[in-house]
């Protein structure tokens, strides 16, 4: 199994290596843990709302100084010990455009399933993802340390009572609340 997952990880850099040129590499969408990160050409960690970028992705996926978070940058700084899965999702048969995802290794199918949940509210709405603030809450507790953000890691799907967003324009927040057993 590890013998699989690190020649699909060295055929993705390959890939992503010698398609940097080309037009339609620009093309693949990318995302980080169902989390929208824009598109091979110009990668924006910015989109990771900052408590779990403070206190899980640049700790152990990304690397960041204290001083400074990755603003657009490409996969040069991914540490691939903390990958689990990459993969490419074609979006249509008859297009070039594909989505290339990324998992990391300490993320349960519970946080996968929020961060999908909240991907497809903003497409339903269609918001511009680069103006929202996305604030995560759990049982009523709005998440702002590490302790919370790793049980927002560890939920497992079938834990998850309730799941509701709500998106105000005016401020150009999200707010997640989970409901969890």
């Amino acid at each position: 199994m590890k013998h699989r997952i690190i020649i699909s990880i060295i055929f993705v850099w390959a890939f992503l290596n010698v398609n940097a040129h080309n037009p339609n590499s620009d093309s693949l969408t990318v995302y980080i843990d169902n989390i929208s990160v824009g598109k091979r050409c110009c990668i924006d960690f910015n989109r990771i709302p900052s408590i779990l970028l403070e206190n899980f992705y640049c700790n152990f996926l990304l690397e960041c100084n204290r001083n400074r978070f990755p603003d657009v940058d490409s996969f040069s700084i991914l540490n691939p010990k903390a990958i689990k899965q990459l993969f490419i999702e074609k979006s249509d048969v008859l297009s070039t455009d594909g989505i290339l995802h990324v998992r990391t290794k300490k993320t349960k199918e519970g946080y996968l399933f929020i961060n999908k949940s909240i991907t497809n509210k903003i497409q339903e709405l269609r918001c511009n993802i680069d103006e929202l603030t996305v604030h995560y809450s759990l049982n009523n507790k709005i998440i702002s340390n590490k302790e919370q953000v790793n049980k927002l890691l560890k939920l497992k799907e079938k834990d998850i009572l309730d799941l509701d967003i709500f998106i105000n324009e005016h401020s150009h927040s999200l707010t997640v609340n989970i409901s969890t057993k």
